[in-house]
Parts: structure tokens; sequence; C-alpha cells
């Protein structure tokens, strides 16, 4: 029986063989644990960790004014209601926080840099199967994320933009 079964892959900072080798060998390794047997009772769980710390420069809090015309400029109109004083929580660990006006709309996602100063940003409430990519620069206390690709046209439209380090 197994009760969970964690990969940590630490370190890679290469692209290309290598990672795919790593990445491949851990998803081998949760495939063999997803098949196991378990007791009545039990959940089984399997997971891949893969740690990808960001650069300390984009680690923070950063603040923007999402705007109404932002949404519409994304396609994503009817979001609006969701415009206004915003900010990310920016961990070493890549988590970071949404907070958006009211409490309803905040949300925890994921940043995994990229060479080449881009980024991918992780699964999130509103479109849980799409990542978007996003190309990042901080100069001073401002943090500039270019949206490149993002399907999930309401995310797009609050991380795309300039940001203040609180």
């Amino acid at each position: 029986m197994i009760s969970q079964f964690v990969i940590r892959v630490k370190g890679i900072r290469c692209c290309g063989p290598a990672r795919s080798i790593a990445v491949g060998f851990a998803l081998t390794l949760l495939g063999l644990a997803a098949t196991g047997s378990g007791s009545a009772g039990t959940a089984d769980t399997a997971e891949v960790t893969l740690s990808s710390k960001v650069p300390q420069p984009l680690v923070g809090t950063w603040r923007r004014n999402v705007t109404a015309a932002d949404f519409e400029r994304a396609g994503a109109s009817t979001y609006a209601v969701f415009a206004g004083p915003s900010s990310i929580v920016v961990n070493r660990s890549g988590e970071v926080g949404v907070n958006l006006p009211g409490s309803v709309a905040d949300f925890v996602t994921r940043f995994s840099v990229l060479a080449g100063g881009r980024l991918i940003r992780g699964s999130n409430p509103e479109c849980p199967a799409s990542k978007g990519l996003y190309r990042w620069k901080v100069a001073g206390r401002l943090l500039t994320l270019t949206k490149l690709r993002d399907r999930c046209s309401p995310i797009a439209a609050i991380f795309a933009g300039v940001w203040k380090k609180k």
C-alpha cells in the first residue's frame, strides 16, 4: 500500500534532455505509484514536486490597480466587477497569492521561471487547466508582466501590467 509518494527534483537549472529525463523518471514513478493497491478506507496518493525557486527580485508584495479597461482589452469585460486595487504576493518557492477587491476573488497560483526573463503562470480556479506564459522584468520597484500567451482572459487581465513593490 502506498499512502504517500513524493519525488523532489531540485536544482535542475538546465533545459532540454537532463530536465526531460528527470521529469520523465518522476512521472514514470508516479504512474507506478498510482497503480499500487490500497485497502478499503484508505486513499492512496501520489505526488510529484518539482522545486523551482523564483529569483529574489521577483519575490515580494506587488500592487496595481486592475481596471475595467484591463478586462475589456483581454476580452473579459464581464469580470470588470473585480476591477480595483489588487496585489500579488510572490514567495521564493513560486507560490503566488492573488488578492482582488472583495475577499471572494482571492486565489493562489504558481510562477515557474524560465530562461530569458519568462515565467509560466500556473493553474487557477477560473481556468483550472490553463497556464499562461509571460515575460517579466523588474526595474527598481516596478515589476512588468507582459502576456506572451494566456488563454484565460480574466487572469491575463489581472496579471499583465505594471506592478509596484510594496
